[in-house]
């Protein structure tokens, strides 16, 4: 298959361009649409870091591991959005966060063998998928804190220029990365690409995209932080659904624990 994660990563986050037209459409006469230079400065290259850390965090260290990490967002997000927003952090808040990271842990027990690259591999893993997370939180977190509560058209605005601005940066780093043999030469006649496929995780990753920025816009950081992480108990509801899976004990009270944490969180 195809090797190259920052090309992958460029392709769908360029993708988040699609917004820019509705943005206009929207947009009320001198409202503004496109997002500021140093808005853009400070925010892509974080959501950028949080999608090739996790990417990168997964060929290190086990799932399991990385899955459990990322329990720690939650706390993290409220850490700075106390900080930054100067947003409560309650008992309520903190229990909810402990709740999370002991639902993630949960789950992810399972998934936790596999590494293959030894001690400095899974040490090298964790501290990608820290990082990662450090990067998810302070997207959420910044976008809030420049923009606050935008209307819909300056949300899809900022969204997709962070789209035009991963293009126009990412595409000739992708093209170097190719050409020197880092990665693979997507470009080349021959070259074993699932173009359906890459198109479509593209446009799924922008829809995630605007489902973040809105959630941000609309609620807070902190309750995106919490709502990120029920598609671990929704993925199991799914599996065994569709592919008729049996979750364990462990991975049930998990995903219990991660629903607990969401309703702490909100209630």
């Amino acid at each position: 298959g195809l090797r190259a994660p920052f090309f992958v990563m460029c392709l769908h986050t360029s993708a988040m361009a699609l917004c820019l037209p509705l943005a206009r459409a929207l947009a009320k006469p001198g409202q503004r649409v496109l997002a500021p230079a140093r808005a853009v400065a400070v925010l892509l290259p974080m959501w950028l870091a949080s999608s090739f850390c996790y990417i990168s965090a997964l060929e290190f260290a086990p799932a399991g591991l990385v899955q459990t990490l990322f329990g720690t967002a939650p706390a993290v997000v409220a850490a700075m959005s106390r900080v930054l927003l100067a947003e409560p952090f309650t008992p309520r808040r903190g229990a909810a966060a402990v709740f999370a990271f002991a639902g993630m842990l949960a789950v992810g027990l399972s998934a936790w063998g596999g590494g293959s690259r030894g001690a400095a591999g899974m040490l090298l893993g964790a501290a990608l998928a820290l990082l990662a997370v450090l990067s998810a939180a302070g997207y959420k977190v910044g976008f809030k804190f420049w923009f606050g509560f935008p209307p819909a058209s300056e949300v899809l605005g900022v969204v997709g220029t962070l789209g035009v601005a991963a293009g126009l940066l990412g595409v000739p780093v992708a093209f170097a990365l190719g050409a020197t043999g880092v990665e693979d030469r997507w470009w080349r006649e021959g070259a074993v690409v699932n173009w359906p496929l890459l198109v479509g995780s593209a446009v799924v990753d922008a829809i995630y995209g605007i489902a973040v920025a809105f959630g941000v816009a609309l609620s807070s950081p902190i309750v995106v932080a919490f709502g990120a992480i029920l598609g671990i108990p929704s993925n199991l509801v799914i599996d065994a659904i569709a592919f008729g899976t049996t979750p364990g004990a462990a991975e049930i009270a998990g995903a219990a624990l991660i629903v607990a944490s969401f309703v702490l969180c909100v209630a």
